[in-house]
Order: C-alpha cells, then structure tokens, then sequence
C-alpha cells in the first residue's frame, strides 16, 4: 500500500513539474512575441492598430490564464495566446520588407546591365510589373489594413508576387 502511494505521489510530482515547465516555456515564449509585436507596431505604424488589437487579444488569455491554479489549463490558455502573438502576418511584416528590398536591389542590377533589343523589350516587361507590385506593396505597408485577417491574407499574397518577380528578375540577370 504504501509502496503504491508512493508512486502515485511520485506520479503526480512529475505531471506537476511538467505542467510547470510548460508553463515557464510558454511564458519565456510570450515575452520575446510581445517584446516583437511592440518593435513592429513601431517599424509599421501602419499596422499599430492590428498589432496592439492582437496583443491585446493575447494579453486577455494570459490574464485568464494566471487566475488558473492548474498547470495544464495554464499552459493550454498561455499557448493559444502565443498563438495570436504568432498571427502569420507578424512574420509577414519583416519578411515583404526584405522581400521588397531585394527586389528593389535587383532591378538596379537590371538597370545597370547592357542589353540587346530584344533583351531591353523582355526587361522593360518584367522592370513594369515588379514596379507594379512595389508600388502595391507600399502602399499597403503605409497606409496598413483593416484586420489581422486581411493582413495575413494580403501580406501572404504581396511576398508570393514579390518572389515572383525576384525570381524574374534573377533569369533576366543570370541570362546576361
């Protein structure tokens, strides 16, 4: 009997410390997400509305989650605030930038380039639609949108277009 209460002590010390651990992770996890989301409300005032409704949103579940004495419910609630901290248009935002930059490196490698008549039609065609797309890019990155939804969503397809016309570029440039 007391061999058998032993491991059932043993057992529940165990879930207890797991369960603490969880909770420790997730809440190391949610101070680097808010400590991003505040760097990119500041890098994109344009998306500072979406980022501190998010935040906020995320802040809800970890205030539920820290009137909650047990781990596994805690750990559940703080995960599913990382999860908002980690809305896909949160790694969008750095990402199209770069995205926007390369592109933007690489029609001035186009620009520079000697090219012959049929080159130059091929190049006017692709340096056109890249400038397009830069045009779009910018002005959603400031004039923002209205919803994290229709971040994810626009953001998700602004950096498809981008690589496209990267990878365009990079065969007009590879073929010189």
């Amino acid at each position: 009997m007391k061999t058998k209460v032993y491991f059932v002590m043993m057992a529940l010390l165990v879930l207890a410390a797991c369960g603490s651990g969880e909770v420790k992770t997730e809440k190391i996890s949610i101070e680097g997400n808010q400590k991003k989301m505040q760097a990119l409300a500041k890098e994109f005032p344009s998306f500072k509305n979406i980022i501190m409704l998010e935040l906020k949103k995320a802040q809800d579940k970890i205030n539920q989650a820290n009137k909650i004495s047990n781990a596994k419910e805690k750990a559940s609630l703080l995960s599913e605030a990382n999860v908002i901290l980690e809305a896909p248009f949160i790694e969008q935002l750095p990402a199209i930038k770069k995205e926007l930059a390369e592109v933007q490196d690489k029609q001035k490698k186009v620009q520079r380039m000697t090219l012959n008549a049929k080159q130059k039609q091929q190049a006017e065609k692709i340096m056109e639609e890249a400038n397009n797309i830069i045009v779009e890019v910018n002005g959603i990155l400031s004039k923002g949108v209205a919803s994290a939804e229709e971040a994810n969503d626009l953001l998700v397809e602004k950096s498809s277009s981008l690589r496209s016309a990267s990878s365009a570029l990079s065969r007009l440039i590879g073929a010189k």
